[in-house]
């Protein structure tokens, strides 16, 4: 046996099992397609969850146990400092990292273009002046086939995915190292997130073909440490 992963999933299964408005000490709001809407920044859900742990720790096992890596284990929380950030903290991370992508996107031909045409602002000052950016739609990825919207020197290229064309011009989608490193980052958040530990098998359904997912799920999944069965 071992008694670490015991204690841990036992405490996970029975703070879960607790409905959340039980934990919560107030109704649920849900909204139209019936998702309860959780009116609550992360880094006081994770203290309350905490909270119940160590209430409910004895009951459950009769034992102590780390309750910090109890919930940074079992309850999804891999990246403290960015996961558990007020909504303030958010915003001004928001603001910070969307004028480096103007500043990126605008070395491209495709948005250089754009940004004069529009004549889009050089940065924004609140998350309400994105309003002001236009979206990216399929169109335009074809019309900047193939190379139009690379920010970046195609030296610096290591990978490149595509759609299949059946439905028009395919569309291009080029990776830098780091793109892919902080794909990988971002998938094994989310997969951190829904439960997906280094004790778990993976096995990734997705195709790994030149339109794919795939390889964004396979990496993160290996970040995390499972143990990853690529039959897609």
């Amino acid at each position: 046996f071992a008694p670490d992963v015991i204690y841990a999933h036992q405490i996970s299964n029975a703070t879960r099992a607790l409905p959340l408005n039980y934990l919560l000490k107030k109704p649920l709001v849900y909204d139209e397609h019936g998702s309860y809407l959780l009116d609550i920044n992360p880094k006081k859900r994770y203290l309350l969850w905490e909270k119940l742990v160590v209430k409910t720790v004895d009951k459950v096992i009769g034992a102590a146990v780390d309750v910090k890596k109890v919930l940074t284990e079992h309850y999804g929380i891999q990246e403290e400092k960015i996961e558990t950030m007020e909504r303030k903290e958010i915003e001004k991370l928001q603001i910070e990292l969307f004028n480096e992508t103007i500043k990126r996107a605008k070395r491209s031909p495709f948005y250089s273009k754009v940004f004069k045409k529009k004549k889009l602002p050089e940065r924004i000052t609140s998350i309400e002046e994105i309003k002001e950016f236009p979206f990216t739609t399929k169109d335009d990825l074809r019309k900047s086939y193939p190379f139009g919207m690379l920010a970046t020197d195609i030296e610096k290229i290591v990978r490149m995915h595509g759609s299949s064309g059946t439905t028009g011009k395919s569309t291009l989608v080029f990776h830098t190292k780091n793109d892919i490193e902080r794909w990988a980052d971002l998938i094994a958040r989310c997969l951190y997130m829904i439960g997906v530990r280094d004790c778990d098998v993976f096995q990734n359904m997705m195709s790994y073909g030149l339109f794919t997912g795939g390889l964004g799920l396979h990496y993160g999944a290996e970040k995390i440490g499972a143990l990853v069965i690529p039959i897609g």
